[in-house]
């Protein structure tokens, strides 16, 4: 059979589960979602799942350390942000699983007229072996291929990933959530979770985005190299690019962004805190209308987000209702805040390129991409890497 171990970053949400496999013992390939549920559920570019058998999770989906979110439902006012939706998942209903300490999206139930799956995030995915081959040896599923990309607008990941195939959403790839929102094009740039219950703006740079002082991310100068410049001793204002006329972007697979988004690639924006701005809604209750900077004090007592403190001095910040990642921030420097790009309505696409520009030459902790990994993960998570690192390569200067 094909085990599998499971778990989120904090460890409250671990299992066995078993992959599902074909009449060959193959294990079905694994589609990367690029549809507006996924990315704005997750904060991601896109998601993935493997599909598992569902007798072997029935338990660990009543799980208290759980939180479940209804994202879509079929011919329903019920679920949140459907009512002005023209679809409704394909008349699929679909309901997350994540963590409600971590905030790291675990499983996904999808039921449909004639079927239903229960699926397991692939980042979540530490060990084991989900297929067998004809000679016994052991085989992993394939990511691929891309679906419901045509909501991007700019085909997003597709972009850096173009060795797997995209598939046309019409051809009958179930969208987890339909429809867009209204993409921003406005001064400020419009971001928020599938739930809204995040909902932010970021503004263009301005002389306060020069007031942050940082040691660079790890895609400029790699951590594991202990280089003295990491630190940045010229103070360079590395995430202003483009004469500062757009922040940087940046793609990270390192095994706590994995764990607790439940994904293998969390993409970043770098944007300093004084440029990130919130007029949030708490409960039915609208505030007063006026753009306040982020304050994360301010958020967490009005239960807008939920702090995690994935490492000491570095908190991630998650929706509470839908578990999208939203940001990560640390002690060191508070002033420039990592905003999951997953999240942002910019009128140009996905990678919202009019407003960031996106780093090519290296995936941040790319050394680290099988950490803590075994069997089939490993090996999916290597060829992602290598995928992802020859896409990047193409890519850069276009």
């Amino acid at each position: 059979m094909g085990e599998l171990q499971t778990t989120c970053h904090c460890g409250a949400v671990h299992n066995t589960v078993i992959a599902l496999q074909n009449t060959t013992g193959q294990p079905p390939d694994i589609e990367l979602c690029h549809c507006y549920g996924c990315r704005h559920s997750t904060g991601q570019l896109y998601a993935t799942y493997c599909k598992i058998r569902q007798s072997a999770v029935g338990s660990p989906l009543a799980s208290p350390s759980l939180t479940r979110f209804i994202a879509a439902e079929p011919e329903s006012t019920g679920s949140a942000n459907l009512t002005d939706m023209p679809e409704h998942g394909q008349g699929a209903s679909v309901t997350l699983y994540f963590c409600s300490t971590c905030g790291c999206h675990v499983f996904r139930s999808v039921v449909g007229a004639d079927d239903a799956s229960l699926e397991v995030a692939t980042g979540t995915l530490t060990r084991g072996i989900e297929g067998r081959g004809p000679e016994g040896q052991g085989l992993a599923a394939k990511f691929g291929p891309h679906v419901n990309v045509e909501s991007t607008v700019d085909g997003g990941l597709t972009k850096w990933m173009s060795r797997v195939p995209v598939v046309d959403g019409g051809l009958g790839a179930v969208k987890h959530f339909a429809g867009n929102r209204e993409a921003s094009r406005d001064a400020a740039l419009a971001a928020s979770c599938l739930c809204e219950r995040v909902s932010f703006r970021i503004t263009r740079p301005n002389a306060d985005s020069h007031k942050p002082q940082s040691g660079f991310a790890d895609a400029i100068v790699p951590f594991h190299t202990q280089d003295a410049e990491m630190h940045n001793p010229k103070d360079v204002k590395w995430w202003l690019r483009q004469n500062d006329t757009r922040y940087l972007g940046g793609l990270c697979v390192c095994r706590s962004c994995r764990l607790a988004s439940g994904f293998e690639l969390q993409a970043w924006a770098f944007i300093p805190r004084a440029n990130i701005e919130f007029r949030s809604r708490a409960g039915d209750h609208e505030e007063d209308g006026m753009w306040r900077v982020l304050d994360f004090d301010g958020l967490h007592s009005r239960g807008v987000t939920r702090g995690y403190e994935s490492s000491p001095g570095v908190v991630r910040e998650f929706c509470p209702s839908c578990g999208a990642t939203v940001f990560w921030h640390d002690e060191w420097r508070p002033e420039l805040i990592d905003v999951s790009a997953g999240l942002l309505r910019s009128h140009d696409g996905v990678r919202a390129e009019s407003w960031l520009d996106w780093w090519t030459g290296r995936v941040s902790f790319a050394e680290d991409v099988a950490l803590g990994r075994r069997g089939s993960p490993a090996t999916r998570a290597r060829l992602f890497l290598e995928a992802l690192q020859e896409g990047l390569e193409a890519s850069a200067g276009n």
